[in-house]
């Protein structure tokens, strides 16, 4: 046990016998050879009794050491080490308590004159008063600037300084009112070195912005004049602060990066950096097995890149483990476990390829409720299991509640009742690979509804007649679905469609993470708005109207067939080797559009106003009837 250099603090109970008098140490502490006692004492009567102090022995009488009348008293040990020191009350010479005693360290060795390690940016000037041995100090002083002083628990000090300037610094370590001899700098700050730059791309880069950190020795960040763009395509980039974002959506293939900084001085350094912009999203998906057991184990294929394993805990995915290519395979630990079960997803992070997170997974140890029978009325509140193979219809409002599951097996038919909803805030797991899952086959509506928090799996299944609505969901999957009544969705962390076959008006409102792979919507309205982050990959498009509003979204292969199509409201798109038709395209509202390796069957107008920007090639740009008002621009490269 490594006691204090300085003082060992320890508060004990009050000794008291049957008189009414009572003393207790409320601390006790040495600082170099000087020591300090807090006492609290009680008594009967109205003369106080006096203390009685003794060092390293009980005191044989009442005689028998220092004697005082006040409870903050403090005295000189000069002997270094530990010493017991025991305090008793007394009346002439008469004991009136026992002693009480406690431990404390003096220790006596001088204090260390310090190094002082300097560092100057951003014109100010950062000290450590650094030291090599084992004493702990009480303070640390600097002096500067003819006597300005700063005093500080901890070794570390910033300065404002001025250039050309000639500074001596002192810099002092204490223990107590004991100081060392000072450490002393002097130097004259009249060099300006050229600004330190430090980027970082991500890896794959699909052309989002640059992490950009900078240091100058006497310039603030925000006082660099930052100039960035890149070598090939020549498309400018904006400094905010923290990182550079392009201009205009950056075209996939390999280019350089080139940074230069300039402090106010006029020097300036230069930085490249070469990336290759990945804009092709993989065919395939990585897929996740749990399983069950003593322990819960994760099992995936393998793949080209780095895995990361993903658990949604707290509205938002949070990385359990990170894997190489080689391996596939992870023992879940405890901690990512949880009575109320657990969502887990893989993320690939291939350097060929984008890949999409794979279908989430729900784990969760439970003796399911199992249900064979034709009608179901309630779940009761609990985990149920509809067997596979069985026809079930549900009569009334049927809940999943909160922290539970209802899992469907393959082959299995469920019909809800005419003006009836089913209704999720837990887990609604519908596992149809085997053998597909139908929802109201039959010729009358029903409702299925995933509120609050609530969490829909579904593969494999035709919904048909059901009419899906979610409002404020965790986490909504589908892969390999038909949905004939559309899709209504309204505020979402994570919204998966993959493989999917839509009729029907879409609407993804306040969705934070969409992913549409492989699917098809026709007929009817799809409209995007108010995503932080979509992406639709290798997907088609086929709505009467389309419209993203307020959004991020990136298209990838595929193609969009429309009447109408409006980008508005600050979004940012960008579309890579699509097939488009359609009459028009509208960008409006400061928003921005990049096309890249578009192709289409015919000629359409490309119309971009109020504040908007649009970026395409000179090879599609022929093909278009273009059209910007004076406040907007197209920009073709």
């Amino acid at each position: 046990m490594i006691l204090s250099m300085f003082a060992l603090l320890i508060s004990l109970v009050a000794c008291s016998d049957r008189t009414g008098y009572s003393i207790s140490i409320k601390q006790a502490k040495c600082e170099f050879s000087e020591c300090y006692l807090d006492l609290d004492i009680r008594y009967s009567g109205r003369e106080r009794p006096e203390i009685l102090i003794t060092v390293d022995r009980i005191p044989v009488d009442a005689m028998d050491g220092i004697r005082t009348e006040e409870p903050k008293y403090s005295f000189k040990l000069d002997s270094p080490g530990s010493h017991r020191i025991y305090v008793t009350l007394v009346k002439g010479k008469r004991f009136l308590t026992s002693p009480v005693s406690t431990d404390i360290l003096v220790d006596t060795r001088i204090p260390e004159t310090p190094s002082i390690i300097w560092k100057l940016s951003g014109g100010k000037l950062s000290i450590h008063l650094a030291t090599q041995g084992d004493i702990s100090y009480t303070a640390f002083r600097i002096v500067f600037d003819s006597g300005i002083e700063k005093i500080s628990a901890f070794p570390f000090f910033e300065i404002d300084i001025e250039k050309g300037r000639d500074y001596i610094i002192q810099g002092y370590t204490m223990r107590g009112a004991n100081s060392s001899e000072p450490g002393i700098l002097d130097f004259l700050l009249d060099e300006d070195e050229a600004p330190k730059i430090n980027t970082f791309i991500e890896s794959p880069y699909s052309g989002g912005p640059v992490t950009l950190t900078l240091e100058d020795d006497w310039d603030r960040s925000d006082r660099l004049l930052v100039d960035a763009s890149t070598e090939r395509s020549g498309i400018r980039f904006l400094y905010d602060g923290q990182r550079l974002i392009p201009e205009s959506p950056l075209p996939q293939g390999e280019d350089t990066l080139v940074v230069k900084v300039t402090d106010s001085s006029g020097n300036s350094t230069k930085h490249q950096e070469s990336f290759n912009i990945i804009k092709r999203t993989s065919e395939n998906l990585p897929e996740l097995y749990i399983e069950e057991g003593a322990v819960r184990n994760a099992k995936w294929t393998a793949q080209d890149g780095t895995t990361v394993l993903q658990k949604f805990s707290g509205g938002e995915w949070t990385v359990i483990s990170n894997h190489n290519q080689d391996e596939r395979t992870a023992t879940i630990p405890r901690d990512s476990l949880s009575v109320e079960g657990d969502l887990y997803r893989l993320l690939v992070k291939s350097p060929s390829e984008i890949m999409l997170p794979s279908m989430p997974v729900f784990a969760k140890e439970s003796f399911f409720k199992r249900f064979s029978t034709e009608v179901i009325s309630s779940l009761l509140g609990m985990d149920a299991l509809l067997v596979g193979g069985n026809d079930y219809r549900l009569f009334g409002n049927v809940v999943v509640r909160e922290n539970s599951i209802m899992k469907v097996e393959s082959g299995s038919t469920l019909t809800i009742s005419r003006g009836n909803t089913l209704l999720v805030s837990g887990v609604l797991d519908l596992e149809g690979r085997k053998d597909r899952i139908a929802l109201n086959p039959g010729g009358s509506y029903g409702t299925l509804e995933v509120s609050t928090n609530g969490i829909l799996i579904a593969r494999n299944v035709d919904f048909n007649k059901t009419r899906i609505v979610v409002k404020n969901a965790s986490v909504i999957a589908m892969d390999g679905c038909t949905l004939g009544a559309g899709l209504e969705i309204r505020g979402t962390r994570t919204v998966q469609l993959y493989n999917c076959e839509i009729v029907g008006d879409i609407l993804l409102e306040n969705v934070m993470d969409l992913y549409i792979h492989s699917s098809r919507s026709a007929s009817g309205k799809f409209v995007l708005s108010n995503s932080l982050s979509s992406t639709l990959s290798r997907s088609t498009i086929e709505n009467d109207t389309v419209e993203i509003k307020n959004s991020r979204a990136s298209f990838f292969l595929g193609g969009v067939s429309s009447q109408h199509f409006k980008i508005y409201q600050l979004s940012r798109v960008s579309m890579t080797g699509l097939e488009i038709s359609s009459e028009k395209l509208e960008v409006l509202e400061a928003s921005s559009l990049s096309l890249e390796d578009i192709y289409g069957d015919g000629k359409f107008l490309l119309s971009v106003r109020t504040l908007s920007r649009a970026s395409l090639d000179e090879k599609l740009a022929g093909k278009l009837d273009l059209e910007a008002d004076e406040k907007s621009v197209i920009a073709i490269y």
